[in-house]
């Protein structure tokens, strides 16, 4: 089975565009196009984000952007251990 990523990037090269066209498209910085296709998600700013951009850059490439989110949200790698809680924007252990 083909990764996000790797979905993400053969539906670019089909298309013919490089990332940094898409960048301009899309107004996602091609670091972090990059990170998408590299099926990176830490490497973007936050969960929050991850998942935007992976919905803006899955429409421009007219993806199935539903099921790309879908996919995004059982990834182990997405997801952090339950026993982290955020506490002032860090991510501490869980008291109690």
């Amino acid at each position: 089975m083909e990764t996000i990523g790797q979905r993400l990037r053969q539906a670019r090269e089909r298309l013919g565009l490089s990332l940094e066209e898409a960048e301009r498209t899309t107004r996602i910085r091609s670091q972090h196009l990059a990170a998408l296709e590299r099926d990176d998600f830490q490497a973007l700013p936050s969960p929050v984000q991850a998942r935007g951009f992976l919905k803006n850059y899955a429409d421009y490439l007219a993806l199935d952007t539903d099921r790309l989110l879908q996919d995004y949200g059982a990834a182990p790698s997405t997801r952090r251990p339950p026993f982290l809680v955020p506490l002032r924007g860090y991510w501490a252990p869980r008291h109690g």
